[in-house]
């Protein structure tokens, strides 16, 4: 039987109304059949379109999570080669740091030496004016005596190196001036 078919029946032959009942069941079972069929298309269609669009969007989040590791692992890469220029720069500064200090304390230790070599100079002209002034003033008082002073470079004292005898004392007389003294 045809959807756009016009039943007519009669209704006081219950044969008739029999069969079309049986019709009616049919194509109402027909119907049915066919709209299930075309709602399980739809669904099937709906859970294609579902599985597609889930594979796109797990594509993206691994393209997306792909760029965000690329840029994670470039920013790491800048940040070490920041890190070690700072250190670089540090390790310079440092060693420019330690070479001026060096530089300084040797300085500063040559000149405490060139001020202790001309005090020493300066201790020693004035021991040798001082030997000059003694052996002028023995001289001039006529008495020949003969002393001589050597320094030594240990600890710049004079040490006699050789007394000889006033001419008019004898040797016990100095002795006993020695024992006074």
């Amino acid at each position: 039987m045809q959807s756009d078919e016009l039943v007519s029946i009669d209704i006081d032959d219950p044969a008739a109304v029999k069969q079309a009942l049986a019709d009616a069941a049919a194509r109402i079972r027909d119907l049915e059949r066919d709209g299930v069929h075309a709602i399980g298309g739809v669904v099937a269609g709906m859970l294609d379109h579902a599985a597609r669009s889930g594979d796109e969007i797990l594509d993206k989040a691994r393209a997306d999570a792909e760029a965000i590791r690329a840029a994670a692992e470039s920013a790491a890469a800048d940040v070490v080669a920041q890190a070690n220029a700072t250190a670089g720069g540090i390790a310079a500064k440092a060693e420019t740091d330690a070479v001026e200090r060096s530089a300084q304390v040797i300085t500063d230790a040559q000149e405490r030496l060139d001020r202790l070599l001309a005090a020493e100079r300066e201790v020693h002209d004035r021991l040798q004016a001082a030997m000059a002034d003694i052996q002028t003033s023995v001289l001039r008082v006529g008495v020949s005596q003969h002393v001589e002073v050597a320094l030594t470079d240990e600890d710049a004292r004079p040490t006699v190196v050789h007394e000889t005898l006033w001419d008019d004392e004898p040797s016990d007389e100095i002795s006993a001036r020695r024992r006074s003294a």
